[in-house]
């Protein structure tokens, strides 16, 4: 297992790691809810935080970025659902 591979994240995983953070955001640490996030997506913890942190950096309207990748996800339901594609990509 190489440390310097870079992995490549599907937008499927890019807009569940925007989602997670923003359904799950109050009250709870963000560093806390990456953690979670890498245990549901299967990846290590450094490589989501630099995912998350590179999708809020590349977008100078990161508020933005967070409301477009909302539109489709209003209700639980579709969230949970989408946690449970993720998974069975794996």
């Amino acid at each position: 297992m190489s440390v310097a591979k870079k992995e490549n994240w599907s937008n499927h995983e890019n807009k569940f790691l925007i989602e997670y953070v923003n359904q799950n955001q109050k009250g709870k640490n963000k560093i806390h809810l990456l953690k979670e996030v890498s245990d549901k997506l299967n990846k290590n913890v450094k490589d989501v935080t630099n995912q998350y942190f590179s999708i809020s950096k590349s977008n100078s309207e990161s508020d933005n970025l967070l409301k477009l990748k909302t539109d489709d996800i209003k209700d639980k339901s579709k969230f949970t659902q989408l946690i449970a594609e993720l998974q069975s990509l794996q």
